[in-house]
């Protein structure tokens, strides 16, 4: 069987600070082929063993230190800003840069594609990511970036086609994705369901579920959509997208029942972006300069095994 390689692992900077050596068990001779952490630095501990995706995730990483370390990286494909209508960045600025510096820089001088900024999926993400699209013809992203959280999969296919019709010109980037249902047989069903569609979707060309770290950012990403216990473990779902390919339905009851359910009614979802996925604090003296996510998971309950001991992590206690 031919292995189809979108899955990209949403690996974040928590994880470089206190469990790095994770890495090492990741698998990246399957579906899962490149890694991103929402930031331009290369995890150290990935060691070149897949494809990086660095992110100018905000205003700080087009200028100083930042912006000289994506300069001298040997990146393909790289992400321009994280849900800029959430974080006070106008289309107008963004289009901007993107003629003034990205653009000239990125692509021409340097040869890496681009990406779009990646949006929510509500009415206000698609509205300036219209926007944006309108001001950038002359020189368009090279692929088209968003995210999508809920708990129906039909309705995440469906925004994904309506992308897809408004930009038909352009392969698709979801580089969050993720199930808000508390239900776990529902997060399971989701996360099935669309990792099997986007694989043999020919215009999605890559997708990451959200997210493997310890601790969630907040209450907002169910907590049975982790792929990352906070000992540092990967969960079973974290497995089965390393691992399977398509992955299988469960084949209890209940799972069945489960596949398509909505168990909340809302169709349009985006992660809260109070924490901005781990936005840069002040200067520390070291690459690692995020704020720490605050700790707020739960269900200690039903946490793997591991693979493998993880040797020198420092694992101890919840992340504050």
């Amino acid at each position: 069987m031919v292995v189809v390689r979108k899955r990209c692992l949403a690996w974040d900077w928590t994880c470089t600070r206190d469990v790095p050596n994770r890495m090492n068990s990741v698998d990246f001779d399957g579906p899962m082929h490149s890694v991103s952490n929402w930031n331009i630095w290369e995890p150290p501990e990935l060691k070149d063993r897949a494809a990086f995706r660095p992110m100018i995730h905000l205003q700080p990483e087009l200028e100083g230190e930042e912006w000289q370390t994506l300069l001298k990286s040997d990146a393909k494909i790289v992400h321009y800003f994280n849900e800029p209508e959430r974080n006070g960045i106008s289309a107008e600025y963004a289009a901007q840069k993107w003629h003034d510096q990205v653009v000239p820089t990125l692509r021409k001088q340097h040869h890496m594609k681009l990406v779009s900024p990646s949006c929510a999926s509500d009415p206000a993400g698609t509205a300036w990511l219209k926007e944006f699209m309108s001001k950038v013809q002359d020189e368009p992203p090279d692929y088209v970036g968003v995210h999508y959280y809920g708990t129906h999969a039909e309705d995440a296919k469906k925004f994904l086609h309506n992308i897809r019709e408004a930009y038909p010109k352009y392969h698709i980037i979801v580089s969050e994705i993720a199930s808000i249902s508390r239900e776990k047989k529902n997060v399971y069903a989701f996360t099935r369901n669309m990792a099997n569609w986007m694989d043999k979707t020919d215009w999605i060309f890559e997708y990451a579920f959200f997210g493997c770290m310890r601790t969630m950012p907040d209450n907002f990403v169910s907590p049975e959509a982790r792929l990352m216990t906070k000992k540092g473990q990967f969960t079973k779902l974290m497995k089965l997208l390393m691992h399977e390919q398509p992955i299988k339905k469960e084949h209890s009851h209940k799972a069945q029942a489960a596949e398509g359910q909505d168990d909340s009614g809302d169709k349009v979802h985006s992660r809260d972006t109070d924490h901005k996925d781990g936005e840069a604090d002040t200067d520390k003296g070291g690459k690692i300069e995020q704020k720490p996510h605050e700790d707020k998971s739960h269900l200690e309950e039903d946490e793997p095994e591991d693979d493998d001991p993880v040797e020198g992590d420092n694992q101890q206690g919840d992340e504050k």
